[in-house]
């Protein structure tokens, strides 16, 4: 039998998980896959129950996950970004070209 969907439970910090929010885009990868291109997937529930593991506050978000590539496996760790904001044609300038970089 082939496991066609899975889902990822990741800890999202108390001070991010105000900007999650159901149905958000999910990018995920796994650095030790051969094909390392990361694909997206979207976050389908965000617990209330906190979780505190010395000290550190985080919150269960539920990412549903189709299984397109074989080699991910349950219990695996996946690095997950949850992408809270997008623009498109927008101009990004580094710090370092600014000509007053430490002003604020």
């Amino acid at each position: 039998m082939i496991l066609a969907k899975m889902q990822i439970d990741a800890n999202v910090a108390e001070a991010d998980v105000g900007g999650v929010a159901v149905d958000q885009d999910v990018e995920i990868s796994r650095s030790t896959l051969s094909h390392p291109k990361p694909f997206t997937e979207r976050s389908y529930r965000v617990r209330n129950a906190p979780i505190t593991v010395q000290n550190v506050v985080t919150y269960d978000t539920v990412i549903g996950v189709t299984i397109r590539i074989l080699k991910l496996k349950p219990g695996m760790t996946a690095n997950v970004s949850i992408i809270s904001a997008q623009r498109d044609d927008a101009l990004k300038i580094a710090n370092s070209a600014h000509p007053f970089p430490d002003a604020r």
